[in-house]
C-alpha cells in the first residue's frame, strides 16, 4: 500500500483519496471537500490538521498534535476491520460517524462537539483518558442501539445535562446525569456490566435486601449532579416486585449508601433518580425490603350532593404510612384535599374521603401514597365535572379480574373511543344517556390508555391503567 507523507502545507478543495496518510506539516480540508484515507491516518507532533469538510478514515487514526473542531466538519470511521484511535493527544471533531460493524477501539480520547452518530458497530473506550468526550451544549448521540453505543467510558463537559449512550456491546444501558453543578469540569461515567454482586459483595445497609447486577462508576470531582438509573430488564430490579421498591445506591470507600430516591415510569421501562449526589462513586439499584408490595387496585372520584367522594382500594398496605388525596383545577398545580392514615394489613382495604369543596367547573384528583421509609408514589388522575351530570370511569386501574366501566349520567349520547399507548384507537362505541358500559381489555398490553369522550359540551379525556 502506498504511503503519502506531507511535510509541507497542503490544501484539499475537492474529493481526494490516499492509501495511507502521514501528516507532518499543515493539512487543511476545506469546507465542502472530502478526504478519504483507505488505510491509516497519522497526524504527528507539531503538525496541523484542519478539517473543515469531511474526512473518511478506513484504517487506524493516530493523533499527536492539538486540534480545533470546526463547526460542521465530519469524521467518518468506516473501515471493514476493527479500527484503533490512538496517539498522545485527543482527536477533536465536530461530528463523528461510526459505520464499522467490527467496532472502534480507543487508545486515546475523541472529543465530539456536535453529533456522534452510530450507523453500525460500537466504540470500545477502556478509560477516562481513552473515552468519548461530549463537549458543549450541542453535543448529542444518535442511532444508539443494543449493538451501537459506547462500551466503556464517556465524559461530558460544558453542559449541565446529558444522557450517556452506554452499554457493554450487546445491551444498551443509557443513563442520565442532570443538574450538574459545575459543568465546566468534566463528569465521566462507565457502565460496568452485570457483575455487581460478584465485584462489590452482597452486604447492604438498612432495609436493602437485594441489588441489581447492573452498575455504573461516576467520576465527578468537586461537583454535584442528579443521576437517573434505567430500569429496563429483569436484572435491573430482580426481586423488587414493583418500581416503588427500588432505591438508588452508591458504593464508595465506606461501603454502600442508600440515596434519596424518586421513581418514574414502570417496572419494565422506568427510571430511579437520586438528586444532589456529591462527587462520584459506584451506583446501582437496590431493592428495599417489603412484606408484599403495596398494590393500588382502584382509584376513582364521583360528584355527590356533598361535594365529591374519592374512593380507593389497596392490597398489602403494611408498608404504607399515609394516603394523601390531592386536587387540582388544571391537572398541573396540586393541593391537599385530605388524608387518611394507612392500615397495617396485607388484605384488601377500601377507603373513602369526601371533598366538600371541589373546584368549578372541573376538579382533578390523585392519590399520593406515602411509605414508611419515605418513599412516595402517585396514582393516575381522576376527574369530575362539577356541573349537572357527567361521566364516571371506574376503576382507573384494571387487570384480568376487572375492567373499566363508563357511566353516562348526562342527557345525551356520548361518542367514546379509547386510545392506546401508540396513539392508535383500540376501541370505540356510543354510550346512550343514563347508561353504563364496560371496556373489554382482553388481550390489551399493560400500560396507560385514554378514554376520549365527545358530547355536546365538548371533549373530555379520562386516563386509566391496565396492569397484568
Amino acid at each position: 500500500m502506498k504511503k503519502i507523507t506531507l511535510s509541507l502545507s497542503a490544501l484539499l478543495w475537492a474529493g481526494t483519496a490516499f492509501c495511507q496518510l502521514h501528516n507532518g506539516g499543515v493539512l487543511t480540508v476545506q469546507t465542502g471537500a472530502v478526504l478519504t484515507v483507505e488505510g491509516n491516518l497519522a497526524n504527528t507532533t507539531g503538525s496541523v490538521l484542519e478539517n473543515r469538510g469531511t474526512v473518511h478514515v478506513k484504517g487506524n487514526l493516530t493523533n499527536d498534535a492539538a486540534q480545533t473542531a470546526y463547526t460542521g466538519s465530519l469524521l467518518f470511521l468506516n473501515g471493514s476491520g476493527a479500527q484503533t484511535v490512538g496517539g498522545t493527544a485527543p482527536f477533536s471533531v465536530a461530528s463523528l460517524t461510526v459505520d464499522n460493524v467490527a467496532g472502534i477501539n480507543l487508545q486515546q480520547a475523541i472529543r465530539v462537539q456536535e453529533t456522534l452518530r452510530f450507523l453500525a458497530g460500537s466504540i470500545s473506550a477502556p478509560g477516562v483518558s481513552a473515552g468519548v468526550i461530549f463537549d458543549g451544549a450541542s453535543a448529542a448521540a444518535t442511532g444508539i442501539t443494543n449493538t451501537s453505543h459506547i462500551n466503556g467510558w464517556s465524559s461530558v463537559i460544558n453542559r449541565a445535562s446529558f444522557e450517556f449512550p452506554l452499554g457493554n456491546g450487546t445491551r444498551l444501558k443509557k443513563v442520565l446525569l442532570s443538574n450538574i453543578a459545575n459543568p465546566s469540569s468534566a463528569v465521566s461515567i462507565v457502565y460496568n456490566g452485570t457483575n455487581n454482586k460478584a465485584a462489590n459483595g452482597t452486604t447492604y445497609p438498612g432495609n436493602i435486601v437485594d441489588v441489581s447486577n447492573n452498575w455504573y462508576s461516576v467520576s465527578a470531582t468537586a461537583s454535584t449532579f442528579d443521576i437517573g438509573l434505567p430500569v429496563t430488564e429483569t436484572d435491573d430490579y430482580s426481586t423488587a416486585g414493583n418500581l416503588g421498591n427500588l432505591r438508588a445506591m452508591r458504593k464508595d470507600v465506606a461501603g454502600w449508601t442508600l440515596l434519596p430516591t424518586t421513581v418514574s415510569g414502570t417496572i419494565s421501562n422506568g427510571t430511579v433518580t437520586s438528586s444532589g449526589v456529591t462527587n462520584g462513586g459506584d451506583f446501582a439499584l437496590g431493592v428495599h425490603s417489603f412484606i408484599l408490595p403495596i398494590k393500588l387496585l382502584n382509584f376513582a372520584a364521583a360528584k355527590t350532593a356533598g361535594g365529591a367522594d374519592i374512593f380507593w382500594q389497596v392490597l398489602n398496605e403494611a408498608d404504607a404510612a399515609c394516603y394523601v388525596v390531592q386536587k387540582s383545577s388544571d391537572g398541573q398545580t396540586w393541593r391537599e384535599a385530605g388524608r387518611q392514615r394507612a392500615g397495617t394489613g396485607t388484605g384488601l382495604a377500601d377507603y373513602r374521603l369526601n371533598d366538600p369543596a371541589p373546584f368549578i367547573p372541573v376538579t382533578f384528583y390523585r392519590l399520593q401514597i406515602q411509605e414508611k421509609d419515605g418513599g412516595i408514589s402517585y396514582t393516575s388522575v381522576a376527574r369530575i365535572e362539577t356541573g349537572e351530570g357527567g361521566v364516571r370511569l371506574y376503576p382507573t386501574v384494571a387487570n384480568g379480574n376487572s375492567r373499566p366501566q363508563l357511566t353516562n349520567t348526562t342527557a345525551g349520547t356520548l361518542k367514546i373511543h379509547v386510545i392506546g399507548m401508540d396513539g392508535k384507537t383500540v376501541a370505540g362505541f356510543l354510550l346512550p344517556p343514563n347508561s353504563k358500559q364496560g371496556i373489554n381489555i382482553a388481550g390489551w398490553a399493560s400500560g396507560r390508555y385514554q378514554v376520549v369522550i365527545e358530547g355536546k359540551t365538548g371533549k373530555t379525556v379520562l386516563p386509566f391503567l391496565v396492569e397484568r
